[in-house]
């Protein structure tokens, strides 16, 4: 199992700036339901009252509710983390249907260039692979610095080891691979060989509400 500096550095992203850094071109949507999914792995935020399975009929997950984790005051947040934690920072006891905390998710993001440029760029070792071209500090955007390519290709080779390796080593070696997820923590939903239901069920919720909001833009136009 490799354990170079891209193993390091994924123990210090969060699966959304991973994304970012793999994909600069991801929709605000892919980036909330990585962040939102880690929030919940990390016990920072629970679901109450959601059947994944349900005996009849369809569970929505947009109307489930959501609570403040038994983890909640552990680490100190980032940034784009704070787009779903602020409500319940306010208020710790907080009892949130999940469409209402996507919606202000989607408020504190402000835009995808926002989050992207900002909020994602709270951790410092984001700092250095990304920068701005003259045009883009008029219009908005970045681009990968030449490191930041390096360090996108070093993250791909990292997670196509990783993925094709922790299955295995979680059978010979559980305790190994356990300190390995640990390290990696959240970045273990971006591996293929590893299924989340839930983190399909948050990106069509996700759908569902921009589609509501931009019919709701279009009828009050």
């Amino acid at each position: 199992m490799s354990s170079d500096s891209s193993l390091q550095l994924l123990s210090k992203l969060s699966p959304a700036q991973t994304v970012y850094i793999l994909r600069p071109n991801s929709l605000l949507r892919d980036l909330l339901k990585y962040t939102l999914m880690d929030l919940i792995l990390q016990e920072k935020l629970q679901l109450l009252n959601y059947d994944p399975t349900p005996v009849q009929g369809a569970s929505r997950l947009g109307y489930a509710f959501v609570i403040a984790g038994k983890k909640f005051t552990g680490e100190k947040p980032q940034l784009h983390e704070m787009v779903f934690l602020f409500p319940f920072y306010r208020k710790k006891s907080a009892r949130l249907v999940m469409k209402h905390l996507m919606q202000m998710g989607l408020n504190a993001a402000r835009s995808e260039s926002n989050f992207k440029q900002h909020l994602l760029m709270d951790l410092p070792e984001m700092k250095p692979l990304f920068a701005k071209r003259w045009w883009q500090k008029i219009f908005g955007g970045q681009n990968l610095t030449e490191h930041g390519k390096t360090v996108q290709a070093n993250l791909i080779k990292q997670l196509n080891v990783l993925d094709k390796e922790l299955p295995d080593l979680m059978k010979t070696d559980h305790e190994k691979a356990s300190v390995i997820l640990q390290k990696i923590k959240g970045n273990v939903l971006l591996m293929n060989s590893f299924k989340f239901d839930l983190i399909q069920r948050i990106s069509e919720e996700l759908f569902f509400l921009e589609e509501e909001l931009e019919e709701g833009k279009q009828g009050n136009s």
